[in-house]
């Protein structure tokens, strides 16, 4: 039946050479498009290290030649930086479909600009592809090349959110939704129980 072989390592560049990768979710847009999202949860080792880290989208390319991470080009195929993401903490990203558009939600466990140990009451995210338009980020040498971002669409308030999930549901409350898996209700990452009382799920539908 086969086996498995190493066909590419991703390089991540910068800061995030030295983050802590959470999650990987791999995508297909309804453009035809497949992205690869790499959730970065923190940077550095506590208590010097912080949760509000970029996480990056790679881009399926078929073309011949691919990015790399430090901006060089290179024959082959395979997956290449496509946008960096503002995260805090991120520790899981959801794919959905909804009224002809992509939407990508991460999960933020932290709150933004925290110091260690990270403060939980924050605000998870969702971007919507804009594959017409062109990318903002004229910083990000390997952007120019191709069009298409993902916007910031809204936050959502979350506490301590670990992971999201997406689905759809039929009937007339049915839709696409989004689902966040929240660790705990306080504000502060302790090893206390009392901190982690009252953590759920909270369940968000596109309108």
């Amino acid at each position: 039946g086969g086996a498995f072989v190493l066909f590419q390592r991703l390089g991540l560049a910068g800061e995030a050479s030295v983050g802590l990768v959470r999650a990987l979710r791999h995508f297909k847009t309804l453009s035809g498009d497949h992205f690869l999202a790499v959730a970065l949860y923190q940077r550095g080792i506590p208590p010097s290290s912080t949760t509000s880290v970029d996480s990056l989208v790679f881009v399926w390319n078929h073309d011949g030649w691919t990015v790399l991470a430090d901006g060089t080009r290179a024959w082959g195929l395979g997956f290449e930086p496509y946008q960096w993401l503002p995260t805090h903490g991120a520790a899981s990203f959801a794919h959905a479909q909804a009224g002809g558009a992509d939407y990508l939600a991460v999960a933020n466990f932290a709150r933004a600009g925290a110091s260690w140990p990270p403060p939980t009451d924050g605000l998870s995210e969702v971007f919507v592809y804009q594959r017409g338009e062109a990318n903002p980020a004229f910083e990000q040498s390997f952007l120019r090349g191709r069009s298409g971002y993902f916007r910031s669409l809204q936050t959502l308030p979350t506490t301590g959110a670990v992971h999201v999930a997406a689905f759809t549901l039929p009937g007339d409350l049915g839709g696409t939704f989004l689902a966040f898996s929240e660790r705990q209700a306080g504000s502060n990452h302790t090893g206390e129980e009392s901190q982690y009382a009252g953590g759920g799920v909270s369940v968000w539908r596109h309108d």
